[in-house]
């Protein structure tokens, strides 16, 4: 009888440790804690980032000539500095990896850690994109098909807050929608891919999307650091503009480049097709007599003045100098413009978004209207 209930004694051992488990795993409440944990720690650092701005504000206050966030050996403290060499905000980086900017005004972001942290908890960055590195590197912009289909509603597609969406373009791998609607965010381009971290980028930072679909430009290296590489690079980020990606698609970017655009435009029966003509720089561009309305409006669409390409442009003046600060853009007056234009400029956006062709027209081909 003893053994007969040790047995039984182990065997409801044995059950309750499985429930307790089932339970921990169900409930996840070692992830829990390890989040509560890590939202700690984040609490921790940033009282102390905030205690050692009070005392910098306080020396600045009284006058003190050497005044500096001072973390008193907490965390390593990087200056940052703008263009004129004027003190911009610091960076802030504690032992545990975490890493914090504080701007000028004592705003605090971050922290950063191998990717991003939300409410505590490590997330990898998403960038955006459904391809692989490998996938966006042989993207080719094909043959053109369904031509008597641009400019149709994507009926059903919807994101970012834009409800009507365009067939922009399609070959046999890919399939490009364009927005119907055009995006202010009411500062310029420069200051746009400044704030977005493209500040110091080069040619080589460009993705391989925005290569790929720039694909005649052959100077996307690193020594070029011309601020239409800067632009690019934003531009052509899946991550920038993944609001605009639903579950469906494959990755969104800030426009077309001009070669999809024109792989598009001029693959109907137009009077005067659009040229591409890169050089070191960027292309060049002054193409004039797109008309508008055609096609839905997907290239030039009444009332919406001058829009982004996500294209480096070049401007070359009479004494053959080059500008590089330059994109090109839509200019709806004058018969429907591409022109460059400094990244100094506020202009809007037409982002475009990108699917497998078969997958779109199995899930949206008869929904194109």
């Amino acid at each position: 009888i003893t053994l007969i209930a040790l047995i039984l004694t182990i065997i409801i051992l044995l059950i309750l440790a499985m429930v307790s488990i089932s339970y921990i795993m169900r409930e996840n409440i070692i992830k829990h804690a390890e989040t509560a944990a890590n939202q700690y720690q984040i609490d921790a650092e940033k009282e102390a980032i905030e205690l050692a701005y009070g005392e910098y504000v306080m020396d600045k206050a009284t006058g003190k000539a050497d005044a500096k966030l001072n973390m008193d050996g907490q965390a390593t403290v990087d200056e940052n500095k703008d263009e004129d060499g004027n003190n911009n905000g610091w960076t802030v980086t504690f032992p545990s990896g975490n890493v914090y900017t504080v701007d000028s005004n004592g705003k605090i972001t971050g922290p950063k850690q191998g990717g991003s942290i939300v409410g505590g908890e490590p997330q990898t960055e998403d960038d955006g994109s459904d391809l692989t590195e490998e996938e966006q590197s042989q993207i080719t912009i094909g043959n053109v098909e369904n031509k008597q289909k641009y400019g149709s509603i994507v009926d059903g597609y919807s994101a970012g807050g834009i409800n009507t969406w365009r067939l922009f373009y399609q070959d046999s791998n890919y399939t490009y929608i364009i927005s119907d609607e055009r995006i202010r965010l009411y500062k310029s381009l420069q200051e746009l891919y400044t704030e977005a971290g493209y500040g110091n980028a080069t040619g080589a930072d460009v993705s391989n999307i925005g290569k790929r679909l720039n694909l005649q430009f052959t100077n996307f290296i690193e020594s070029n650091t011309n601020e239409n590489m800067k632009a690019v690079a934003y531009l052509t980020d899946p991550k920038n503009w993944k609001k605009y990606k639903n579950d469906d698609a494959l990755y969104a970017i800030g426009g077309p480049t001009l070669e999809l655009f024109a792989a598009s435009f001029n693959a109907g029966e137009v009077e005067r097709k659009i040229g591409i003509t890169p050089n070191n720089a960027g292309y060049e561009a002054g193409h004039c007599g797109i008309p508008q309305g055609e096609y839905g409006g997907i290239y030039n669409k009444e009332g919406f003045n001058t829009w982004w390409l996500a294209t480096p442009g070049v401007e070359i003046s009479d004494n053959q100098e080059e500008r590089v600060d330059q994109i090109l853009y839509i200019e709806e007056q004058g018969g429907g413009c591409i022109f460059p234009m400094p990244v100094s400029t506020e202009m809007y956006f037409r982002p475009i978004v990108c699917f497998d062709t078969t997958y779109f027209n199995e899930t949206y081909g008869d929904k194109l209207k």
